[in-house]
This record gives C-alpha cells, sequence and structure tokens, in this order.
C-alpha cells in the first residue's frame, strides 16, 4: 500500500511539473517499467517476508548496506567508474557496519542482589539512614 501511494503522488508530481517534458513510450521503456514493478518491487517484498520468519533481524537490517555496497561494486566491474579514496573509505565503513550490525550480543548484566537481612522491608523509596564516616 506505501507503494502504491507514493508511487500515485510521483505521478501526480510528475504531471504538474514535467508535463511539457517530452516522453517516449518504447517497448524498452514499458518492459523496464514492467521489470521494476514486479522484480524489484513485489518480488523483493515477498522474499523480504518470507525471510522475516526465518533470519534474525539484524541480518535483514544490514541488507540495505549490502545492496548499496554491491550496486556500487556492479559499477566499477560493469561501468568502469573511478575507484578512488572516498569509495574504498564507504566500502570499509559500510562493511564494518554490516559486521557490528551481526555481532553475537553480549548477555545482561546480573542484578545487583541485596544481602540478606539488610532489608528493611519500607520498600524501594523509603530513605536509609547515613553513616557517620
Amino acid at each position: 500500500m506505501q507503494t502504491l501511494s507514493s508511487s500515485l503522488l510521483l505521478l501526480a508530481a510528475s504531471s504538474a511539473f514535467e508535463s511539457h517534458l517530452p516522453g517516449h513510450w518504447t517497448p524498452r521503456a514499458l518492459l523496464s517499467i514492467t521489470y521494476l514493478a514486479v522484480c524489484a518491487t513485489a518480488l523483493t517484498y515477498q522474499l523480504l517476508f518470507w525471510l522475516l520468519s526465518r533470519v534474525p533481524l539484524a541480518v535483514i537490517g544490514v541488507m540495505p548496506l549490502l545492496d548499496t555496497l554491491v550496486a556500487v561494486l556492479l559499477g566499477v566491474v560493469m561501468l568502469g567508474e573511478r575507484v578512488d579514496a572516498s569509495l574504498l573509505m564507504g566500502g570499509a565503513l559500510i562493511l564494518s557496519s554490516a559486521a557490528l550490525a551481526n555481532l553475537p550480543s553480549s548477555p545482561p548484566a546480573p542484578a545487583p542482589s541485596e544481602p540478606t537481612g539488610t532489608s528493611t522491608g519500607a520498600g524501594p523509596l523509603a530513605s536509609s539512614p547515613r553513616r557517620a564516616a
């Protein structure tokens, strides 16, 4: 529903601000739109909901980070985009954040226990007398 409502808003904005621009509805353009609607949107959401019951949420949360990294690497390999220091730094940050998100969590610290015989029974809001040093 979110994708449908946002696509309707984008269509309205496009017709309001870009109606003077020429549009070419070639078979290749229609095939591209169909691919984006079916494979890149509907199928992806179905796979996400299928994964939710099978994979820890921390792993699913990292997927968009890795998706960006894969897209940049495909641009380098397939389109010959330039690799520079900022690209390498960004990739290192993405991989390190993905690794941090998937570290096993440490066990919670044990709650401090009260020594036996010191409880006044007055409850947690009762003030205790101060001892002189």
